[in-house]
């Protein structure tokens, strides 16, 4: 809905664009919003599909023009197909949610202090109905804990997320807030320190606190 006046009841143009669009990006190029309804005060149209948070909404009666701010909503994140990670990395992070895009756009994605410096946005799933989302092919190395997690992707960042946790994998120990340390290079045993014990090479058992 687009409110003003001296409208007119015909021949209303709408346009949505990325002012920052050019030939060597993927940002929105102009894009027409198709009007349902002109009055001398409201226009209606139908957004079209696209991208981006500083768009600029173009509006044009008989030779008069007129321009506003418009944006998408933000990316939001829903899901991961792995809420446990290996602090070491390697592993392949899906995270799905909505408002991805209707087409590629760069992806970035940060988990806490460490970004995955391969994301890309992907529609090639069949079991999410081919749905946007976003994947990191192998995640970096971490700090054991709770992580911050957050996409870039259509032109805008999502809010954090905090359900994807960092944890040492078999052979390794940390406390939170560290980096794992291997084992066989650095045998622990001192539990109350450490919360874990390496027993022998490629083993980890959590031990828990007294009581």
């Amino acid at each position: 809905t687009i409110s003003g006046t001296s409208f007119g009841t015909r021949n209303a143009e709408v346009v949505v664009l990325d002012p920052q669009a050019n030939a060597t990006n993927s940002r929105m190029r102009e894009q027409p919003c198709e009007i349902t309804l002109q009055d001398n005060q409201v226009i209606l149209c139908t957004a079209p599909e696209g991208v981006g948070g500083e768009l600029l909404l173009n509006v044009s009666v008989d030779g008069a023009f007129a321009e506003a701010g418009f944006f998408y909503d933000r990316p939001v994140i829903r899901s991961f197909n792995i809420f446990d990670g290996n602090a070491n990395g390697g592993e392949e992070l899906s995270i799905y949610g909505e408002n991805f895009g209707p087409f590629q756009t760069p992806a970035q994605i940060f988990l806490g202090e460490s970004p995955c410096e391969n994301a890309r946005w992907l529609a090639d799933d069949a079991t999410i109905n081919f749905e946007p989302y976003v994947l990191c092919l192998s995640t970096p190395a971490m700090r054991v804990g709770v992580k911050n997690i957050s996409v870039r992707v259509a032109f805008q960042e999502s809010d954090v997320d905090r359900r994807f946790e960092g944890k040492c994998g078999v052979g390794f120990y940390a406390r939170v807030g560290e980096f794992c340390a291997d084992c066989s290079e650095n045998p622990v045993t001192d539990s109350s320190e450490t919360g874990y014990v390496c027993e022998k090479e490629d083993l980890v058992m959590p031990i828990s606190d007294k009581g």
